[in-house]
């Protein structure tokens, strides 16, 4: 391939100040950095030829939005994000593995903890990404487990908080998280949800899971979601999971993650819904009747089984970053 000379007004390439009145295509070295930097004006700006942020690691893709284009790194499953050339700025949405819900008339499964930031300032080298699991479901009179933490490099996002179940005389498991499993529907007894994670920052990771139900039909809590509280149950009525929320970081669009799992509730009555953002709905039927699943890397809880039944299971957590390019 020939080579093409490039001709340039600007004569005296190194400098520790940038060119008066450049034209475009000027070249400048720039000796005021360390470390030094060749640069080219493009007509409005000095854009870095060496030393220029790059990274890679998880499913990698590109979108254009609002006249700018991003670089996004899904991670599904834990991985490295690498960063070379130099430290630079990125957007990022963590999420913790959602909980499993109770079994037995059971509490919703709480969302895992939903953490977002843009702008944030990441530097080079390895950066560990951990992608929490959903924890499972009760079986019969247990409560749900929770999920698993979300994490790049130090941030964390808490995995939620397991739904309980009833047994004889009252309620069994469950458990606070990044937003908390909602109360089994309990007899003799309270039933309380359980609370959602600040974290240490604002805002909150997620919301608190509802109150089951406690004297006559048995209907559990809604699991906590990331942008609200799981529904008490009520009378013959399972509790709905908290809503979740939409973010547009991966394509541009906006997707929900983190509702929480809607509540079982005793057969014949009438079973909680889920939060939105793939949680599971709880079940009320006659017969073997669990409750659903959420769906994987979402973080939303799993739905409450009815009696004597299996919650579902929360899904997995997940990790996407973003900048642009």
């Amino acid at each position: 391939m020939a080579l093409t000379k490039i001709e340039s007004s600007n004569t005296n390439l190194a400098s520790s100040s940038a060119p008066v009145s450049p034209s475009e295509g000027d070249l400048w070295f720039d000796t005021s950095v360390s470390p030094k930097l060749m640069k080219v004006w493009d007509g409005s700006a000095w854009n870095e030829m060496s030393n220029v942020f790059s990274a890679s690691g998880g499913t990698e893709t590109t979108y254009s939005s609002g006249g700018s284009n991003y670089k996004v790194h899904t991670f599904t499953a834990s991985g490295t994000f690498t960063v070379s050339g130099a430290a630079g700025s990125i957007d990022y949405l963590i999420v913790g593995g959602g909980a499993g819900a109770g079994g037995n008339a059971g509490g919703g499964g709480g969302a895992g903890g939903y953490r977002t930031d843009s702008g944030y300032a990441i530097g080079t080298g390895d950066h560990t990404v951990t992608i929490g699991t959903g924890g499972a479901g009760g079986v019969n009179e247990v409560g749900g487990t929770s999920g698993g933490n979300s994490s790049l490099g130090s941030i964390t996002a808490s995995g939620g908080g397991g739904g309980s179940a009833r047994i004889s005389g009252g309620v069994t498991g469950g458990s606070a998280g990044g937003s908390g499993g909602g109360g089994g529907g309990g007899v003799g007894g309270s039933a309380p949800g359980f609370a959602g994670n600040s974290g240490g920052y604002t805002p909150v990771e997620g919301y608190a899971g509802g109150a089951g139900y406690t004297s006559g039909s048995f209907a559990g809590g809604g699991g906590g979601g990331s942008s609200g509280v799981g529904a008490a149950g009520v009378n013959a009525n399972g509790g709905n999971g908290g809503s979740s929320t939409n973010n547009s970081y991966r394509t541009g669009s906006p997707e929900a993650r983190a509702g929480g799992g809607g509540a079982g509730a005793q057969e014949g009555d009438t079973a909680g819904t889920g939060g939105g953002g793939g949680a599971g709905n709880g079940n009320a039927s006659t017969g073997t009747a669990p409750g659903d699943d959420a769906t994987a890397n979402t973080g939303s809880g799993g739905g409450g089984g009815s009696n004597g039944d299996t919650g579902g299971a929360g899904g997995s957590g997940i990790v996407i970053i973003r900048y642009t390019v």
